[in-house]
Formats: C-alpha cells, sequence, structure tokens
C-alpha cells in the first residue's frame, strides 16, 4: 500500500523492488545453507545466483508481457508510452515465466559443475518459498495481483493512484476523486501465507526424503495447487483465462462477484501441466530409488 518509500539523488527507491531483493537475498542466503548440507559447494551457488536473478526477472516480465500484449500496444499508440514494457518497478512480474526463466539458467551451470539436477531441485526448492512470501509483500506494497471486490472481514482498500484505485477508475466503478478502492480480496498476502506453509511443510520434510527430487517436486506441486486456489479469488485486469467457467452458486458461496471465473486462468493451467510433469517424476524417482541408496 506504500509503494514509494523516498527518494535518493533524485532516484525514487520503492518497496515492490526493495521486498523483491529481500525475497531474493533471503531464498539465496537459505539456499546456500542447504547445498552445504547437500553436500553441494555453496560457491556454486554463490556464482550462479546474480545470473539467475537476471533470467528470473527478465522470464517473469516476459509472460506478464505476452499476456498483457493488446494493453502495451494500447499504451504505445494512445497513450504514445512505449517504455510501459520496461517499468518493473510499478509491478508486473509473473512468477511462473521466471521459475522457467531461472531454471533455463541454472541449466548452464548444472551442465558445468557435473551436479545432480534433482539434487539441486530440492536444494532451491528449500529458499524459494520462503523468498517468494517476501516477494509477496512486495505485491501487495505495489497493489499488483490484487483479488475481487468482497465484503468479508478479509477485505482491504488501497489509497488513491494505487493500481486497483486506477483500473477501478477505468472500469467506472468509483471515482477519480475517491479517497481508495473498494473493499478488495488481498490475494497478495493469501499467497505469501500459502507458500510460507509450504515452506514449513518442505522444513519439516526434509530429513525424510526417500530420494533426490522428492523435496523439489513436492514444492512445485504444493504451490502450483495453493496458486489454483488463489487465482479463484484474483480479480486484477490483467487476469487471462483460456475459458471461463463461473457458477452462480459456487461464485455466491465464495463470495465473488457475479461472473467471476472459477477457471480457468493461464496460472491455472500452467499450474495444471506443472502437477501432471511433477507427478510423473515423483512416480518415476520413487520406482527408481526403490532399490538404491541415496549418493
Amino acid at each position: 500500500m506504500f509503494n514509494h518509500l523516498f527518494d535518493i539523488f533524485g532516484i525514487s527507491i520503492y518497496s515492490y523492488g526493495v521486498l523483491t531483493a529481500l525475497g531474493y537475498l533471503t531464498g539465496i542466503w537459505l539456499i546456500t545453507r542447504e547445498a552445504a548440507r547437500a553436500e553441494i559447494d555453496p560457491k556454486i551457488i554463490i556464482e550462479m545466483a546474480f545470473p539467475v536473478l537476471i533470467w528470473t526477472m527478465i522470464g517473469a516480465r516476459l509472460l506478464y508481457i505476452i499476456t498483457n500484449i493488446p494493453s502495451y500496444i494500447d499504451m504505445c499508440s494512445t497513450q504514445n508510452d512505449c517504455f510501459a514494457v520496461f517499468r518493473v518497478w510499478e509491478g508486473g512480474l509473473v512468477f511462473y515465466g521466471g521459475l522457467i526463466g531461472g531454471f533455463s539458467a541454472a541449466v548452464y551451470y548444472i551442465r558445468k559443475y557435473k551436479l545432480n539436477t534433482f539434487k539441486l531441485l530440492d536444494v532451491l526448492a528449500m529458499g524459494m518459498p520462503l523468498g517468494h512470501a517476501i516477494g509477496r509483500l512486495g505485491c501487495f506494497s505495489a497493489g499488483c495481483c490484487y483479488g475481487h471486490e468482497t465484503n468479508s472481514f478479509l477485505g482491504v482498500s488501497f489509497p488513491q493512484n494505487s493500481i486497483p484505485f486506477n483500473d477501478e477508475v477505468l472500469k467506472g466503478v468509483i471515482d477519480v476523486h475517491a479517497n481508495h478502492s473498494l473493499s478488495i480480496h488481498p490475494t497478495q498476502l493469501y499467497e505469501a501465507l500459502g507458500v510460507s506453509i509450504i515452506f514449513l511443510i518442505l522444513w519439516l520434510f526434509r530429513n525424510k526424503k526417500k530420494f533426490h527430487g522428492q523435496i523439489g517436486l513436492l514444492y512445485v506441486i504444493l504451490y502450483s495447487v495453493e496458486r489454483s486456489i488463489v487465482e479463484i479469488f484474483r480479480g486484477d485486469g490483467i487476469r487471462k483465462h483460456l475459458f471461463k467457467w463461473s457458477p452462480r452458486s459456487l461464485t455466491d458461496f465464495l463470495g465473488l462477484p457475479k461472473g467471476s471465473a472459477i477457471i480457468l486462468s493461464t496460472s491455472q493451467f500452467i499450474s495444471l501441466i506443472i502437477v501432471i510433469i511433477a507427478v510423473g517424476f515423483m512416480i518415476y524417482l520413487s520406482k527408481k530409488a526403490k532399490n538404491k541408496v541415496l549418493e
């Protein structure tokens, strides 16, 4: 809700960027600890941290842009604002895009140092959820990734000139002179809570794994399920659906506005694909590990 923190030497510092960076650094710190514990040289993690960060940001931003091409074309053609695609500090990163981009960069180091891919995946999985939770607080401060309107006690309102406020003005549901947005689901906080719970589950389970890759695969499965649930309550204008299913009885039960789509958003579709692939790998590695000892 307070995205702009202060200016220093004429440069604006935003809480979105600060919290995203803090989340990434927290994740790296945890990952290096887990790497040492898994007998992977922590120096490798440090070496790959910055390149992976860059490709994570590129992947996250690209997927956001791809799913919002019409909006950017409109801003460029009608508002003469062709640089909006570069204003990452205003929000606009898609986690799955970042996951794909970051892992693509990590493949280079896996090959360079001949690392066990699934062993490294377990190590990375221990740092990602907590870092993600902190990053989602940045989303909350920026106002992006917000939820549907709600009368629930969980609802929050965002101030003037925030992303939810401006979107509601454009939609005509509030006046430009209003003091704040309508009450909406704080889906950023829902996700921060969800991935924090996932972190705790992985932390408790990490000493009980039966094969390399079990922690990492469990992470992507749990996150995909959690993300799909949170998507139901997302109401930001960038939501894209492959098709919309909005049963009145269910949306009423959940307290969602009439016509709100329960499925199938782009992120829900990606989640479904990831779960199918992860479960397949889980079954394969489980069978393979039955007669082998972890190395």
